[in-house]
């Protein structure tokens, strides 16, 4: 997707898109620009399961990720509301946070995809 990299060089088992933290936009204008987002990785990757991943500081957007994953048969909504993670400055994950939030990211990826996607 970047420049240098030409499309079809990398192909992935799975994809997660973690956006929203410092968005401000209204919930009609994330998902108009969420769903371009999904589509574009449809296109590209087609079949290939994508995580819709809250933002971990707030749940403004998760019925719009909810209702997306809800839309597209290879997208799968991962709430994280709970999951703590400290953070650095209240929005910004720390390392421990950071580690935090990935192991239970792993947790519901390994809950969806299940031990044997993992196992080729």
């Amino acid at each position: 997707l970047k420049d240098g990299l030409k499309v079809g060089t990398y192909y992935p088992d799975f994809i997660c898109i973690n956006h929203g933290h410092n968005d401000s936009a209204t919930a009609a204008n994330f998902k108009t620009a969420y769903e371009t987002v999904i589509k574009r990785l449809n296109i590209l990757y087609p079949g290939v399961p994508v995580f819709l991943v809250s933002p971990f500081s707030k749940t403004t957007y998760d019925s719009v990720m909810q209702e997306l994953a809800n839309s597209y048969p290879q997208c799968y909504f991962v709430p994280t509301i709970g999951w703590g993670g400290e953070t650095t400055d209240g929005t910004h994950l720390s390392v421990a946070g950071a580690q935090n939030n990935g192991e239970k990211l792993a947790e519901a990826i390994l809950e969806v995809l299940g031990k044997e996607f993992f196992m080729n």
